[in-house]
């Protein structure tokens, strides 16, 4: 059984672990980032129990836009590749969500790489996305680098 629950520090590992589990999405600089991230940001994690055990097998990370008391970000986002397809990430980002509702904030936002990059992952990653009713509000470009555009991501709670 997987339940989803709020992220703790104790947590932090096993959340890198599952980014690790993911290198089409997660290279060593994002590992960093996500690993320092960890620190500020608010999350869900997605754990299977076994007994008394427990494994993280997702997570979301998020944190309240400076200056737009209406807005959080989605920052992390990732599920085990065994645990994909089974309605984990739809269930964390609907636990972000249901907090927003709670502390009245009604945008959540998304960044990730554009329609322009061809590259088959984050193909996956907008698709997941426009799923759960994120619609495309702008396009940076080359926010990556050159030729790495930034597609920016709302849905309106």
């Amino acid at each position: 059984m997987v339940q989803i629950r709020e992220a703790s520090p104790s947590d932090y590992e096993g959340m890198l672990s599952v980014a690790r589990s993911l290198p089409e999405w997660f290279n060593e600089q994002g590992l960093r980032e996500m690993a320092a991230d960890l620190r500020t940001h608010h999350g869900f994690v997605a754990v299977r129990r076994t007994g008394a055990e427990e494994q993280v097998v997702g997570f979301v990370t998020w944190l309240p836009r400076v200056g737009d008391v209406n807005l959080v970000e989605l920052t992390w986002l990732g599920v085990t590749p065994q645990f994909q397809g089974r309605g984990l990430g739809r269930r964390l980002v609907e636990a972000v969500a249901d907090r927003c509702g709670q502390i009245g904030v009604s945008v959540m936002e998304v960044t990730t790489l554009a329609d322009s990059v061809d590259y088959a992952p984050y193909a996956r990653t907008r698709a997941f996305y426009r799923k759960l009713g994120f619609r495309d509000w702008r396009v940076d470009a080359d926010f990556y680098g050159p030729g790495d555009d930034r597609l920016v991501l709302r849905k309106y709670l």
